[in-house]
């Protein structure tokens, strides 16, 4: 594969366990044939009351596999990439409630759920199918963010890239014959510092309204204007989160 012409976005967040990281898919045989760069997002890592819940790890380096791996396969040493629209609730409770051991886990979600390619290639699905997945994926947030997970998770939005990687990760799982350092395939790669406990900043949530005002004999009323500044980020992917969803939540009451 042909290394990606664009360099991975760099940024900057408060709490080390949710930085944006980039990933390589490595095409090796005994060396590194080529590699391609996409940007990934973290699942949650938070301890309550002394509980540990979500990842606990943040640096991958392992070998690559699809949902069609083999019933005997030993996956302590693999990441397993899924897309959202083929995850099925029976592979959540048997391998991530059960604690069944994994190498990682990198889950596709579509560009529906994008918000940075809004009106672009994938962004438009039928309302009846987008309700769906935001069912499967909210279902899938509450069990991953109630869990104590002891391999790195991490989330990505499917792209022409990524989904020739895992065309070619399924063609492999089918033929029996999956990834190894002997027999080459893909390789998920993720080099980053393990997250280290910090600590809980002090911060105010704030919002006010400024309504509007109806003099006498007008029958129009000026618009209300809302005020929010909101640190509402709490979810699976906490780099993901949008201060509009806030914003839509908040003029829905």
């Amino acid at each position: 594969m042909a290394m990606a012409a664009r360099k991975p976005r760099n940024r900057e967040m408060l709490f080390d366990s949710v930085i944006a990281l980039v990933f390589i898919l490595v095409a090796c045989v005994d060396f590194c044939d080529g590699a391609t760069v996409v940007d990934v997002y973290r699942l949650i890592q938070y301890d309550m009351s002394g509980v540990p819940f979500g990842s606990r790890l943040a640096s991958l380096n392992h070998h690559a596999a699809s949902l069609h791996f083999s019933p005997h396969a030993d996956l302590s040493r693999t990441v397993l990439l899924i897309p959202l629209r083929e995850l099925n609730m029976s592979f959540v409770q048997e391998y991530i409630v059960a604690g069944k051991p994994l190498g990682g886990l990198i889950f596709l979600l579509p560009q529906m759920f994008n918000f940075e390619n809004k009106g672009g290639v994938g962004s438009n699905g039928d309302d009846e199918s987008k309700e769906l997945l935001k069912n499967v994926l909210a279902e899938l947030e509450q069990i991953l963010i109630h869990t104590s997970l002891p391999y790195p998770v991490y989330f990505a939005f499917e792209d022409d890239n990524i989904d020739a990687v895992l065309l070619d990760i399924k063609k492999n799982d089918a033929s029996g014959q999956p990834a190894t350092a002997t027999t080459g395939g893909y390789k998920f790669v993720v080099s980053a510092t393990e997250p280290k406990k910090v600590g809980s900043p002090p911060i105010t949530n704030i919002q006010g309204w400024l309504a509007g005002l109806k003099t006498d004999g007008d029958s129009h009323q000026l618009p209300t204007i809302a005020i929010v500044a909101s640190y509402d980020t709490f979810g699976a992917a906490p780099w993901e989160a949008i201060v509009m969803e806030v914003a839509l939540w908040l003029f829905s009451k």
